[in-house]
């Protein structure tokens, strides 16, 4: 999925979230529902699943009262990771 189609989807998921997605691309933080309900891939967990199934209560916790006030306050950093993947078929 090229970046128009997945922000269109991300547009999508947020509106249908009530979000407001000016909010969104103007820098101001989705909050912290969204971000545990998001996944990047659908073929991954999102973070709520992946707490569950990692973490015991008492963790999940401790790491969303560290996590809320950062993403309230949009301290939290975005990473990403691109791989290109080329192949060539031999013949024979």
């Amino acid at each position: 999925m090229g970046g128009v189609a997945a922000g269109a989807v991300l547009r999508r998921r947020l509106r249908a979230a009530g979000k407001n997605v000016e909010g969104l691309i103007s820098g101001e933080s989705p909050g912290l529902e969204l971000l545990l309900k998001s996944s990047g891939n659908p073929k991954i967990p999102t973070l709520e699943e992946a707490m569950n199934e990692a973490l015991i209560p008492e963790e999940i916790e401790h790491f969303t009262t560290h996590l809320r006030p950062l993403v309230e306050r949009n301290e939290s950093k975005g990473m990403s990771a691109v791989a290109y993947l080329g192949a060539v078929k031999q013949e024979g």
